[in-house]
């Protein structure tokens, strides 16, 4: 959708950059303001940001839910899965 040319935009100079060139001003106009709102765990807001978001909700609805589902927060809980457990979750990745 937005085409960063030189990589994700890292900081507020980057983004006002990006933001002031030719073309993109009018695509970022009343849409994204402000860099914090592509910088977030917020997957729907990220999807639709992306440019990808019919195409992965038409092809890829079902792996979509999954992805979907996760919580940031659980990055910082600690779960004990049984080997068994971590293979079936694998293997349904993989499937």
């Amino acid at each position: 959708m937005f085409r960063f040319k030189e990589g994700f935009p890292e900081n507020k100079e980057e983004f006002g950059t990006y933001q002031s060139s030719v073309g993109s001003k009018e695509r970022l106009d009343g849409v994204i303001s402000q860099i914090r709102q592509i910088r977030n765990h917020d997957l729907n807001k990220l999807l639709f940001y992306s440019g990808a978001e019919i195409k992965i909700k038409e092809n890829k609805f079902e792996q979509w839910i999954i992805v979907n589902a996760w919580d940031p927060e659980l990055r910082y809980t600690l779960k004990e899965v049984s080997k068994k457990e971590a293979m079936d979750f694998l293997m349904h990745q993989l499937n």
